[in-house]
């Protein structure tokens, strides 16, 4: 038969003439330790898979001993058990059971009574279970209980108590399954992505349902039986997802998919899938499981880091334009300064160079705000009073809307005194100003308001920041356009983000202002609904001290001085305002395009001068680099460094100490020579 093994070889010289135990068993590897345990015997050992073809090899090998499984199939233990002891020749030989599966009391009562010597169930410690068998064999006279004659004869009554078994057994099996299902489901509804099983066409089978109420917002019945579609963003993305994954389809490439699905509420979100295909024991494709992970968090990160790697980009070429683009301004207005200074002051044309300057030193501004706002310059903060600042910034405002906008401010009846940088504050109205102005196409008006304000314990629950009891001065800036839904106003201050046609806005507007209120420990909120305008209210911190408004001084209240100055500067335009503004206030000016020119210089000068002036990047030797040559001719040379670079880009490129004086670009008249002055009398 195909399911006879055995161990030797019938008529070889070890096992001739031996006694034969018989293993049925439809498991190879319990049949392969059951013979290791039954080597103890020295008997030739066979093999059978199941009943049927056990009880034909018992009957013609005539076994001293029947080692036989319960469950097998074909002819199972029992009925073979049976069918031994209904067998003249075989009825008397010892019949053990080995078994996993029927363990319980019925088993072992009907196998008693059909005639088995034993029931052992598995695992079974080897000593104990060869102990047993030996008992067995070793007994001439082995008390065994008689069969039940009934059972063995009696097919009905035989059939009642097996089903009794197999009913119990079942039971069992009943309580084993729903106790496997569940376990999985627990495991299945604690999975946090979302699983979902669909058929052939793609109708949805199953879920685990926490996980799709939280990614999805539906529940398993309004999904159940219906077509995946539902879950996809739109038709494309459905189809791509399908064509990755589906059975039979042309493309089943493994591994993740990024796609686009659809909440309940018609929110599109990014997940990932992946899925694999469903196949029954033939082979045959029934349908397939994806695995979908929301990686709407994951993106956001990545959009974070994208804008954060495009601030980087903007802060270097700021930075790397700011060197340039502040010698220009420092140019407009040092010549402008200089070409006023000698105007009478009846001249009508001071006035046109008065535009000229303020427009510089918005431009000198508006560098510092975009350097600011990369991180590549530190705020100038100097105490303000906001009225003030808003009163400056109008006559600008009045041309940043145009004519069509009604401009109506309401300052606070008294100061309101802030540490801030009026520059930036400048910008920041002017960026809200023209935002009001791009969302009233048609015109309107634009309502800016200070006033002083204490926060309350309501203020602070409503608004969520603040601290109670706290001063702020309010600014407020209100306009009528057009407004903007709820979805546009959480992002309004996000890097880049724009509602404007392409071309037509850089996004950094608002962002630029949100950073501004930041770094002046400030707050804004934004209220706003689609057709009633927007309202933003800015929050700065009030100080206690008052501030002592210092009017600029005139050039000719400058004091100068007779000292040797070295002007050490590769531009040459800045050279020469440099020299000619020390010359106009009595220095001796000596311009010098390069290093090699200041070496030469002083050299000629036998090392009297009193202070150089050194532009700190320049082609060939920087200035740190020239300063040291200096000091090798003229060891008690005082000096300034100079640059269009944020003093923070200077100084990690490690050409300048926080100890050492620095002019950043734009450098006013004005500020040149109080800082020549304090330098060369030893205030700093």
């Amino acid at each position: 038969m195909s399911g006879e093994r055995m161990n030797n070889e019938e008529d070889g010289p070890d096992t001739a003439g031996k006694p034969t135990i018989l293993i049925v068993d439809d498991n190879e590897n319990d049949r392969l330790l059951l013979r290791y345990y039954l080597n103890f015997f020295q008997c030739r050992i066979l093999e059978a898979d199941n009943g049927a073809e056990g009880l034909a090899v018992a009957v013609r090998e005539r076994p001293i001993l029947i080692v036989s499984d319960a469950l097998m199939p074909e002819m199972d233990g029992f009925q073979f058990l049976r069918e031994v002891r209904r067998t003249p020749g075989i009825n008397q030989v010892p019949f053990v059971f080995y078994s996993a599966v029927y363990t319980g009391d019925r088993d072992e009562e009907l196998a008693l009574s059909l005639g088995a010597d034993a029931f052992i169930a598995k695992p079974k410690d080897p000593e104990e279970f060869v102990r047993i068998l030996n008992n067995i064999l070793a007994s001439a006279e082995r008390h065994r209980p008689a069969p039940s004659a009934s059972l063995l004869e009696n097919d009905e009554l035989y059939l009642r108590s097996y089903s009794r078994v197999i009913a119990t057994r079942l039971e069992e099996k009943v309580r084993e399954l729903s106790a496997s299902e569940s376990k999985f489901r627990n495991f299945f509804h604690n999975i946090r992505d979302v699983v979902i099983v669909v058929d052939g066409q793609r109708v949805i089978l199953d879920a685990n349902e926490p996980a799709l109420v939280k990614v999805f917002g539906y529940s398993l019945e309004e999904i159940l039986g219906k077509s995946s579609r539902m879950l996809f963003a739109d038709e494309a993305t459905y189809r791509k997802t399908g064509n990755h994954y589906t059975p039979g389809a042309e493309s089943q490439a493994p591994g993740l998919l990024e796609t686009v699905y659809r909440r309940k509420n018609g929110e599109s979100f990014h997940a990932e899938v992946s899925g694999n295909i469903l196949r029954d024991e033939a082979g045959k494709d029934m349908g397939y499981i994806s695995v979908i992970r929301d990686i709407t968090e994951r993106k956001a990160l990545e959009e974070q880091l994208h804008h954060a790697q495009k601030m980087e980009a903007i802060g270097t070429l700021a930075g790397g334009i700011a060197h340039d683009f502040n010698n220009i301004i420092t140019a407009i207005i040092g010549f402008s300064t200089l070409v006023q200074m000698k105007m009478p002051p009846e001249d009508p044309s001071r006035e046109n160079l008065r535009e000229i300057i303020s427009a510089g030193e918005r431009a000198a501004a508006l560098t510092r705000g975009l350097l600011s706002y990369s991180r590549k310059d530190a705020m100038r903060m100097d105490g303000l009073d906001l009225n003030e600042v808003v009163q400056q910034s109008l006559k600008l405002l009045k041309r940043v809307i145009g004519e069509d906008v009604i401009l109506d401010v309401t300052q606070a009846g008294e100061p309101l005194f802030i540490l801030g940088d009026s520059g930036q504050l400048e910008q920041l109205l002017m960026n809200l100003a023209t935002n009001a102005r791009d969302a009233m196409p048609c015109g309107g008006t634009l309502f800016i308001e200070t006033k002083r304000i204490t926060l309350d314990e309501d203020f602070q629950s409503r608004r969520g920041f603040g601290k109670t009891g706290d001063s702020y001065a309010l600014l407020t800036v209100e306009d009528t356009g057009q407004g903007m839904d709820e979805a546009t106003r959480q992002r309004i201050f996000d890097p880049f983000f724009t509602t404007k046609e392409s071309g037509k806005g850089t996004g950094l507007g608002l962002s630029i202002v949100y950073g501004i209120v930041k770094q002046h420990n400030g707050y804004v909120d934004v209220s706003s609904e689609p057709g009633k305008g927007a309202v933003f209210n800015i929050y700065l911190p009030l100080t206690s001290a008052k501030v002592v408004k210092t009017d600029r001084p005139s050039m000719a209240s400058m004091r100068g001085g007779d000292e040797v100055v070295l002007v050490v500067e590769d531009n040459e335009v800045i050279r020469n305002l440099f020299t000619a503004i020390l010359g106009e206030f009595g220095y001796q000016a000596h311009p010098a395009a390069d290093g090699m020119q200041a070496v030469g210089i002083v050299k000629e000068l036998k090392g009297r001068i009193d202070l150089a002036i050194i532009d700190i990047i320049m082609p060939g030797k920087n200035g740190r680099q020239v300063l040291d040559d200096l000091l090798a001719i003229s060891p008690e040379l005082k000096h300034i460094f100079m640059s269009g670079y944020p003093r923070d880009v200077i100084s990690g490129k490690a050409l300048i100490d926080d100890s050492e004086g620095y002019l950043h670009k734009p450098v006013s008249p004005y500020i040149l020579l109080e800082r020549v002055r304090d330098i060369l009398d030893g205030k700093q």
